[in-house]
């Protein structure tokens, strides 16, 4: 039957004195708890220190062996770039990640989508999904029923990250569990729990680090090093841990990548390999349940450039199990050909043995074609041996940021059935909008077995300076932009960057709402449409250094957007030669002072005049002064004749 659900998650940020703070609430129509709170916390950033403190509900960062449970409390951390007010998933660098609303979710092998999978809230662990073996690289786009998206890169050969000498990052949190509920948020006031991590460079190719997390449950005892070496760099951690059995188990993890760049061809040849080792009794702080069905597990990856057109890459995995698990391994190889700027083709086997799911064994033979049209459209089609897929699928992507649509469909066949999907959304200035339908058909029944229809639309209100402003939606500081009233209702334009197209834009619902990132400087380029002939905008941008979630309003033009053209001569008729001066209002002691440059022949131009008296005052080579009087009525550009010094001036011209 049909079912209609509606949801939302509304996410609130914003300042309070020296804080910042942030809220997550969930609405779901067809829930006993129609309203729940998924987050609430307050920011305070030591910016000069390079400092974070977050008070409330906390997601801390977790490194190496080290799990990131939900937890209310007090954390401190090295300034890392803000993230996202309420994660729908966190993960753990072991391959395990925790879903908080049911989510689908996109697998990614190398850049192919390899499965589409629908799962309800929960602790997931990688090693379970049937993968292609021999992958280095897993990647998991998760959308949720909000239709808030979120990407998870898992790969076997991470980039670690050296320090230089002296440096140093770490984070620590303390306070008690928690869980996210469908009702709401429970606290565990009997389970204190503690973790962070210190990293530090000893030199500038030597990188150590340890990192501990405890509960009154389990505890988990870490250490790290990276080297970079002639021969490549090499990443090596472990971990010691125990908890509801006593037992003290351990997990060692060692890595190395090595490019070895060509003389004539493009990239390089990279060879990595990961091997991995988990004892029996080993666990996290939020797994407490020791549970390792795979003792070792070993991956190596090899690629290189054939031609400047042609790539291969191969690579082999095994896993060693214990118990009734039956020991995997496989191998893999793709071949990449680049046939013209706008065609490639790319084609693979992959060999499995033991998995989970027995019907995966086996060779399995890929093809993939795909053809560029355009600017921002594509085309592609694959096909697999398994389950005998074909696939047929065209993208299209917007070429501006604002009014314009992007459009996804494709069409796939297999053994147990065919599948058409399709989503198109379009993005405007004050949010966008997006409607997406997928359909199943079901070859052995001979009929439509699903059929979903989703619709969405995400905004964003922001408040400052006493006005409100509707946008794009947002997670972190924002500008509210309106034009003086000099400009007579004409938009104002903001642009990405001076010659990028524009992100927003004032109009008939009012001001323009701007993102801005916080904590780093940040330029906001602007223009008028239509603006008038001889209007000064000053530098046509706004240089802003905002906190975490700092509202701005800010307007574009003034009532000093007058510019003064004229030549000033001596008192005996002689040209004031290249001269610098100071012009200042006599009916405004708060209007700006503009300087006044001459040329050869006593030229000037000043942006930046208003309506009234000004003096226009030189020191040097000769204390020289002039007064002019600029007409209310005279509009943008001014014109003035010769002036000469001391008496008053009238327009000779005006336009």
């Amino acid at each position: 039957g049909e079912q209609a659900n509606l949801r939302s998650i509304v996410n609130i940020g914003g300042r309070v004195s020296i804080f910042a703070y942030e809220n997550s609430l969930f609405f779901d129509a067809n829930s006993d708890s129609t309203v729940t709170r998924e987050a609430s916390r307050l920011i305070y950033d030591q910016v000069e220190a390079g400092r974070r403190w977050s008070f409330g509900d906390l997601l801390p960062i977790a490194r190496d062996f080290q799990s990131s449970p939900d937890m209310a409390g007090i954390s401190l951390e090295q300034l890392f770039a803000p993230g996202t007010q309420s994660r729908t998933v966190s993960a753990r660098t072991q391959r395990t990640f925790t879903l908080r609303r049911s989510s689908e979710i996109d697998v990614l092998v190398n850049g192919v989508i390899v499965e589409t999978l629908r799962l309800p809230p929960g602790q997931y662990d990688l090693l379970d999904f049937p993968l292609t073996t021999g992958a280095n690289d897993v990647q998991l786009r998760i959308e949720d029923e909000t239709g808030a998206i979120e990407t998870l890169d898992f790969s076997f050969f991470n980039d670690p990250t050296l320090l230089g000498r002296g440096a140093s990052e770490y984070a620590a949190a303390a306070g008690i569990l928690s869980q996210r509920e469908v009702d709401g948020i429970d606290y565990f006031t009997d389970t204190p729990v503690f973790t962070g991590f210190y990293r530090y460079g000893l030199t500038d190719t030597t990188t150590v680090g340890a990192n501990v997390q405890a509960t009154s449950e389990a505890w988990l005892i870490g250490a790290e090093s990276v080297i970079g070496t002639p021969l490549g760099i090499v990443d090596m951690s472990g971990a010691a841990s125990s908890a509801q059995s006593g037992d003290t188990g351990f997990a060692l993890r060692a890595a190395h990548t090595i490019v070895l760049p060509f003389d004539d061809r493009p990239g390089g040849r990279v060879f990595s390999t990961t091997a991995e080792y988990y004892s029996e009794d080993f666990a996290t702080i939020q797994e407490t349940t020791p549970s390792n069905p795979f003792a070792a597990i070993l991956v190596s990856r090899y690629s290189q450039p054939i031609t400047r057109t042609v790539n291969l890459s191969i690579g082999v995995d095994y896993s060693l199990a214990r118990g009734d698990v039956s020991d995997r391994y496989g191998a893999s190889a793709r071949i990449n050909w680049q046939i013209n700027p706008l065609t490639n083709f790319s084609a693979g086997v992959t060999y499995l043995d033991g998995s989970a799911e027995e019907d995966n064994d086996g060779v399995n033979f890929s093809l993939r074609l795909s053809r560029t049209i355009g600017q921002r459209s594509s085309v592609g089609a694959t096909y697999e041996t398994e389950n005998n897929l074909t696939s047929v699928a065209y993208s299209r992507s917007p070429e501006a940021p604002l009014n314009d649509w992007s459009l996804v469909v494709n069409a796939s066949r297999d053994d147990f059935g065919s599948t058409v999907n399709g989503e198109a959304a379009y993005w405007t200035n004050r949010g966008e909008a997006s409607i997406a339908h997928a359909t199943t058909y079901d070859d052995l029944q001979g009929d439509i077995s699903s059929q979903t229809t989703t619709l969405r639309a995400g905004s964003a209100l922001g408040f400052a300076g006493g006005r409100f402003a509707l946008g794009p939606r947002m997670n972190d500081s924002f500008a509210i932009v309106t034009g003086h009233e000099s400009l007579e209702g004409r938009d104002v334009l903001i642009r990405g960057g001076i010659d990028d197209p524009e992100i927003a834009r004032t109009g008939a619902l009012g001001p323009a709402l701007v993102s801005i990132p916080s904590n780093a400087r940040a330029t906001i380029p602007f223009d008028v449409e239509d603006l008038p002939a001889g209007y000064d905008l000053g530098t046509g941008t706004f240089e802003m250094l905002s906190p975490l979630h700092g509202g701005y309003e800010l307007t574009v033009g003034s009532a000093y957007n007058v510019t003064v053209i004229a030549t000033l001569l001596l008192a005996s008729g002689e040209p004031l030669q290249l001269a610098v001066g100071e012009a200042r209002s006599l009916d405004d002691e708060d209007a700006p002072v503009i300087q006044v440059f001459t040329n050869r022949t006593g030229r000037f131009g000043a942006p930046g005049v208003g309506p009234g008296r000004w003096r226009i005052t030189f020191e040097a080579p000769q204390r020289v002064v002039y007064d002019i009087l600029v007409d209310q009525e005279a509009g943008q550009l001014v014109r003035l004749g010769e002036l000469r010094p001391g008496a008053e001036q009238v327009e000779e011209e005006a336009r």
